[in-house]
Order: C-alpha cells, then sequence, then structure tokens
C-alpha cells in the first residue's frame, strides 16, 4: 500500500511544496484514504474467508501439517497485491492522473507569475 501512494504522490521536488499548500490536494487525499480503506477491507475479508476455510486446524498437530497450512495462507496473501491492483487499479490511476493534472495547473501558474514578473 505505502508502494500506492509514494507512487500516487510522485511530485517533483520543485513543485511538492505549492502541491502541499493546494486546496485541491486535500480532494485527492480524501480520495486516497478511502481507496486505502476499501483494501484494507478487502484484506479482512479475505482472511476472514481464509480462516473460515481451513478445516484441518482441528486435527491433531502431525510432520508437514503446520507447513502445509503456512504455504496455503502465504500463496492466499502473495496473490493479494495482484487482486488489490486489478480491483482498485482504475481508482489508482485515476489518483495519479488527478495528481498530475495538478502539478501541471501549479507548474502552468509559475509560468504565468514569472511573465508577469518580468
Amino acid at each position: 500500500m505505502l508502494r500506492v501512494i509514494e507512487e500516487v504522490f510522485d511530485v517533483d521536488d520543485v513543485h511538492f511544496h505549492d502541491f502541499l499548500l493546494s486546496e485541491s490536494r486535500e480532494d485527492i487525499e480524501h480520495r486516497l484514504i478511502l481507496l486505502i480503506k476499501r483494501v484494507i477491507d478487502f484484506i479482512e475479508r479475505g482472511m476472514k474467508e481464509m480462516l473460515q476455510n481451513i478445516q484441518e486446524l482441528d486435527e491433531s498437530i502431525v510432520d508437514g501439517h503446520i507447513r502445509k497450512e503456512f504455504d496455503v495462507i502465504r500463496s492466499t496473501l502473495v496473490q493479494y497485491s495482484g487482486l488489490i491492483l486489478e480491483s482498485e487499479g482504475n481508482h489508482i490511476r485515476d489518483l495519479k492522473t488527478q495528481v498530475d493534472a495538478l502539478v501541471a495547473e501549479i507548474e502552468e501558474k509559475k509560468k504565468h507569475l514569472k511573465r508577469i514578473t518580468k
């Protein structure tokens, strides 16, 4: 999830201060928070489903049993990043597009300001 946040808010250092002061940034942050909540809910539902479907937990522990359960959980969790990107990819791309548009707007305002001050 941290990688998604870094990707969405990948703003050039030259414009980062202006970006932080922008009121439009708040809308983007709010939408990112909602996206993170959806992802956390998705993970929570998946974890509950995994725990409900692991029936062998009641069996006595034998050689390899714990390893088998661990492998099932690990393989499921490994798939989660792909599932999240697949299900929320459009939202992530939309947020990044909004950030890029805001940065372009900031650049344009700076250029216009430079022309006025010359």
